[in-house]
């Protein structure tokens, strides 16, 4: 009796192989599959198998024993979809071939990927052939390094590498900012290192105010997120060490007057909220928000001061990002 192919199992047999609830249980799935062919291949029986542990950062041997009785076999009691034999070497690579396979398939991979990725991705200004084109683990491993931009290029869409969640960005454009259409207050330039065509460089104010809308529908449900304000300095930058800023994550119209104080300054906050992105610019988280059906409607981030004997200038704004963050235990 010959090796039964992947795609002649039953579609849930192939996805039930091995435990896939995640994508992080899949890639590892398939490297365990990968070591066990590689070790048929060299080996006449397995009774163990070495992994060597660099993938997890330890530069030594282990010892690793995995029955296929240990296994969780979707309809493992059907004959007609499984039989308990002894395989021979070349036919125990086989065997770790459909394993991998099974992790490796458009049928795990595209559960991983949000309900509405397809529609998300036709309305992209450059990459509306990504959902076709692509295997899906592919796909979804290209969405979570290069984010397609959205809205006429005012917003950008990702995902979170371990959960598959969605994350979104509104650039410089896509934001409420407060007389950033007058020139003697608000500069729009380009910037080599900035995602977005455009980004806003504060020329000379002393009203700050800066608003991103994003509807709680398009978030991934039963998700806490936080809002980061992406910003740097420019060459001339004055004001900002000072001047305690007021952000917060909400609701519009409900818990209006939450709001939190933070200073742009690096050395004014706490590590917790400062972090260098390593992409040329600097994130200050704004506030979290828990989004748990999608039916709240509009999540305002907000960012503002006015210091009517100050004024500031040099601030250069990318973007508010709002990606998912976990929630501290009480």
């Amino acid at each position: 009796m010959g090796i039964p192919v992947v795609d002649q199992q039953p579609a849930e047999s192939t996805s039930h192989v091995i435990p896939l609830t995640a994508p992080r249980d899949a890639c590892r799935s398939s490297l365990v599959c990968h070591v066990f062919k590689s070790a048929a291949d060299s080996v006449g029986e397995i009774s163990a198998v070495r992994l060597q542990r660099d993938h997890f950062q330890a530069m030594h041997w282990r010892r690793l024993a995995i029955g296929a009785r240990g296994l969780c076999l979707a309809w493992e009691g059907t004959p007609n979809h499984w039989k308990w034999t002894s395989l021979p070497k070349s036919r125990l690579a086989a065997v770790s071939h459909i394993f991998k396979s099974a992790a490796d398939s458009d049928l795990v991979w595209e559960k991983f990927l949000p309900s509405d990725y397809k529609l998300i991705i036709s309305n992209s200004v450059s990459s509306s052939s990504l959902s076709t084109s692509l295997p899906k683990k592919d796909l979804y491993f290209h969405l979570c390094h290069y984010p397609v931009f959205i809205n006429n290029c005012t917003m950008s869409f990702a995902l979170e590498k371990e959960t598959g969640k969605k994350c979104y960005m509104v650039g410089a454009r896509g934001l409420c900012i407060e007389w950033g259409s007058t020139a003697n207050f608000w500069k729009w330039t380009s910037l080599p290192k900035s995602r977005f065509p455009e980004v806003a460089e504060l020329v000379y104010f002393w009203f700050f105010e800066v608003n991103a809308r994003i509807e709680t529908r398009i978030l991934s449900n039963r998700t806490n997120y936080a809002a980061y304000l992406v910003f740097k300095f420019g060459k001339s930058t004055d004001g900002f060490g000072s001047t305690l800023l007021a952000s917060g994550v909400y609701v519009e119209g409900i818990n209006d007057e939450e709001r939190q104080g933070l200073f742009l300054d690096p050395s004014r906050n706490t590590p917790q909220l400062f972090h260098d992105r390593r992409d040329g610019w600097m994130e200050i988280e704004m506030g979290e928000f828990f989004n748990k059906n999608g039916d709240d409607g509009t999540l305002l981030c907000s960012l503002l001061d006015f210091d009517r004997f100050g004024t500031r200038h040099g601030l250069v704004i990318e973007g508010i990002e709002l990606r998912p963050k976990k929630r501290l235990m009480p």
